[in-house]
């Protein structure tokens, strides 16, 4: 499911860049073509007015401002002033481009709210003394695509920048994430080496250990390499869970198929440590469920270990069901000590131990491997318990609505 929800967010932030893009391309485009035609209008205006003269009302008419500037001066020959803002940025465009026999710009007035192209053409063959004639003009009809821009590639930018912090933010949870599991990992696998290589010293170093010694050790080696082989399997059986490219083999069974196998030896166990098992009859009522058998049958394993792993002689272990419309809930309960709240939101990361003081073997990674067993089945898990008076598991498995059996009754399918 996480992988899934990654893939996603990662796309979405491809689509984002993407549109981003296009819009940048097409508005370089637009402004590519206005300004071409822009030159060529600007060059006809001031062509006709440096032949003709000023013409202020017909100036005026057409939204125009004429400059002139004349030894470095820059002065009004005509148009109304409050259409042009003549301030620094303008001033030293023109003194800037005042020795060129033409030139133009485009610039957007941030007063006004709107685009200004400034047209200048040289009217003086006089180096030392230039005359120029300058040309503003508000480009009126780029408005809307100013607007267009402000409303839409602005906001698409700013959501691009979002999705970017996002995403580091994302990468450093991930990096976190990594640190911690790395540290548990070495944690785990060094704490077994640790006391394997303490014993083997010595055992190689003390000639006169007597033989209940010696096998007290040997024991204890034995002991913590079963630990290390245990924690090895986990988590390499953990990384084949969270592999999105692992194959899960979904077919049509009934309870008793799916069930029989593994509970038949838990009760045998159950038996021999004089816990009792108890196990309802509506596990062998369930109707035909899809599933994975074979990963229903670990997480199965993995719940009803880590049950016995907190019962004593005395206690109860119970397997039941509770049949839904579409799906059916599995309850796997035991009598044992139970879990104390605060522990409860977080028994399925990775390495994590209610108490890390007890002597109960495990690696700590068994009910994360539940819970992504139960996520890549599609399915749910959650967690009831009480200190003192056990825990309770409940996994969903999803009913096959095309197969029900001979002998139920359609009321309780």
């Amino acid at each position: 499911m996480f992988s899934i929800k990654k893939r996603y967010f990662v796309y979405s932030i491809i689509i984002y860049i993407a549109l981003f893009l296009v819009g940048a391309f097409i508005l370089l485009l637009f402004q590519r073509y206005s300004q071409h035609g822009l030159r060529e209008e600007a060059a006809q205006y001031a062509s006709e007015y440096v032949a003709s003269g000023y013409q202020p009302v017909d100036i005026r008419n057409m939204n125009l401002t004429t400059l002139l500037l004349k030894s470095g001066e820059l002065t009004f020959l005509a148009g109304p002033s409050h259409h042009l803002n003549i301030n620094s940025t303008i001033e030293n465009i023109v003194l800037r481009n005042q020795n060129k026999d033409s030139f133009y710009v485009v610039i957007f007035d941030m007063k006004t709210g709107q685009f200004l192209s400034l047209a200048g053409q040289s009217i003086s063959d006089d180096k030392d003394k230039p005359s120029m004639i300058i040309l503003g003009h508000y480009l009126t009809y780029l408005n809307s695509v100013y607007m267009a821009y402000f409303f839409i590639y602005t906001p698409a930018y700013l959501l691009v920048c979002l999705s970017l912090f996002l995403i580091a933010r994302y990468n450093d949870r991930v990096r976190l994430i990594h640190q911690q599991y790395l540290a548990n990992v070495s944690h785990e696998l060094k704490s077994p080496i640790s006391s394997i290589s303490a014993i083997a010293d010595t055992l190689s170093e003390i000639d006169s250990l007597d033989e209940k010694t010696r096998s007290k050790y040997y024991g204890i080696i034995l002991r913590e390499s079963k630990r290390l082989d245990h924690t090895v399997k986990d988590i390499i059986e953990l990384s084949k869970l969270q592999d999105p490219y692992q194959e899960i083999n979904k077919v049509t069974a009934f309870g008793d198929d799916i069930f029989n196998p593994i509970l038949s030896r838990y009760q045998e166990w159950c038996e021999n440590l004089d816990i009792h098992f108890v196990l309802n009859p509506s596990i062998h009522q369930l109707p035909a469920l899809y599933t994975d058998i074979s990963m229903i049958h670990k997480l199965l394993t993995i719940l009803m270990d880590n049950s016995m792993k907190f019962m004593q002689p005395g206690d109860t272990l119970s397997i039941d069901s509770t049949p839904h419309s579409d799906y059916v809930d599995i309850h796997i309960c035991d009598t044992g000590c139970g879990i104390a709240a605060e522990h409860l939101p977080h028994i399925f990361e990775r390495f994590y131990k209610v108490d890390d003081s007890s002597n109960l073997s495990g690696s700590g990674l068994g009910l994360s491997m539940a819970q992504e067993i139960v996520h890549r089945l599609g399915e749910s898990i959650k967690v009831k318990s009480e200190p003192g008076k056990g825990t309770c598991f409940t996994f969903t498995i999803h009913k096959n609505a095309t197969k029900k059996r001979h002998y139920c009754d359609k009321n309780s399918i």
